[in-house]
């Protein structure tokens, strides 16, 4: 007896949402460390993830990310997941040799017994560059609670291999404050929270293993990558406060997290998201308050706009604020906050100067 020909298609299409149904719960239940690599690399391994839509002839942005003491390679990735919504990067999250990583203090279990892991960090680029492509100055690092740390120690020792690093919960040791001399320049962002009772954001005294606080270390390694002697403070929300150096090429930063504790993950703050961003980047000085770029046919003017609530007429400032302190410039940047008290101020750099686009 034939079926009904709505009966068959009311199966038919039970049959297809079923299969539909199970395949998406295949692709919600793919295990993301089953994505990555273990890559042998002498007696040292690391952990490799290729982008989703990974493509053999194609170039490729590479980033290192270190995990904490005690943690793993295979532990960093599901806590940071970089590879993730992203197809630009090729990410590694290497294993130390012993509990830690060798982070530059010359205090710890890893440098007592030697592990090398400036050198495993170098070898472990050029392993990667031998086996995909890597675009050329396009190396990056990123580091959590200890891993960051030992970031520091690569932005001090090594910074010709990356064009930026990232450091999460992670002030500096005294040891490496005062040891750092960077033959090169490298972007610097930092994460913290003003309560982290691990790794206090304000440092702590102690005989072997002393902490400058995160404040004194942004400044300190802005300065030994020539950033011009100009601080920007500004709130970026309730709870995120950003101080940024600039030395006309890369940048310095710390994105303090108020009342945040030892975490990788903050609140309003995605810390990966906000790491990658700082990457793409690096290369451009961060805007004061009240600051817009915009465009036109010429290219991109710098606008402050300050005192816009006052009435009365207008003050224009055709230099505008930039770094450059033996210029009209400096006089504007400092003139302006005083105009604005009572009239409405608008300060211009010109194209191709400060923070105008050439």
């Amino acid at each position: 007896m034939k079926q009904p020909i709505n009966t068959i298609v009311a199966v038919v299409t039970l049959l297809i949402c079923l299969s539909s149904c199970r395949s998406s719960e295949q692709e919600l239940n793919t295990d993301p460390l089953e994505q990555l690599q273990l890559m042998q690399l002498g007696d040292r391994q690391y952990w490799l993830a290729l982008p989703q839509h990974y493509q053999s002839d194609k170039s490729y942005k590479l980033l290192l990310v270190f995990h904490p003491s005690g943690g793993s390679g295979k532990g960093m990735q599901s806590l940071s997941h970089f590879e993730q919504g992203n197809n630009d990067y090729i990410v590694a999250y290497p294993d130390s040799e012993q509990v830690e990583w060798n982070e530059g203090c010359n205090c710890n279990i890893a440098h007592r017994l030697g592990a090398d892991d400036l050198q495993f960090t170098s070898d472990m680029i050029v392993d990667i560059q031998q086996r995909h492509t890597v675009t050329p100055g396009e190396v990056y690092a990123a580091g959590y609670s200890q891993g960051g740390l030992f970031v520091q120690n690569l932005a001090c020792n090594l910074p010709q291999q990356f064009k930026a690093v990232a450091v999460v919960a992670a002030p500096m040791s005294v040891q490496l404050a005062s040891s750092c001399a960077p033959p090169q320049p490298v972007s610097i962002m930092m994460v913290h929270g003003t309560a982290d009772p691990v790794l206090p954001y304000n440092g702590m005294v102690h005989s072997n293993f002393g902490l400058i606080s995160s404040p004194d270390a942004i400044a300190l390694l802005a300065g030994k990558n020539a950033a011009l002697p100009y601080v920007l403070e500004k709130a970026l929300n309730a709870s995120v406060n950003l101080t940024s150096y600039h030395n006309g090429k890369q940048k310095f930063q710390l994105f303090s997290m108020k009342d945040g504790e030892h975490n990788w993950h903050f609140s309003g703050f995605d810390t990966r998201r906000e790491i990658l961003n700082f990457f793409a980047t690096a290369e451009q000085a961060e805007l004061p308050e009240h600051s817009q770029r915009v465009s036109t046919e010429q290219g991109q003017f710098h606008v402050r706009a300050m005192g816009l609530n006052n009435p009365g007429p207008a003050i224009v400032l055709l230099a505008g604020p930039n770094y450059n302190f033996h210029s009209d410039s400096a006089w504007f940047a400092a003139l302006q906050p005083l105009l604005a008290q009572q009239y409405r101020v608008y300060s211009i750099d010109r194209l191709g100067n400060a923070f105008s686009s050439t």
